[in-house]
């Protein structure tokens, strides 16, 4: 997975343009219940802390929490 995701190039809170490309574990809390998704990439800013994390940043932290069966269960609706 590649860390060249230059989503903003400033901060969405600060409008700083220190934001650099790192990859850091991230806390998660399904259920309540604390996990580390590991190696995350994403942008970050180093003035107030925001991360911005782009589609495939996303998909990675969906599909481990998927493979740990932690992924918050949907209700199907019915339709008609």
């Amino acid at each position: 997975m590649g860390i060249n995701i230059k989503l903003l190039g400033r901060c969405p809170d600060c409008d700083s343009p220190n934001i650099k490309d790192v990859i850091e574990d991230r806390p998660s809390f399904p259920g309540g219940k604390k996990i580390i998704i590991p190696n995350v990439p994403h942008e970050k800013c180093f003035d107030c802390g925001e991360r911005s994390y782009d589609h495939n940043s996303m998909v990675y932290m969906e599909a481990f929490l998927a493979k740990k069966n932690l992924l918050p269960r949907v209700k199907k609706r019915k339709t008609g």
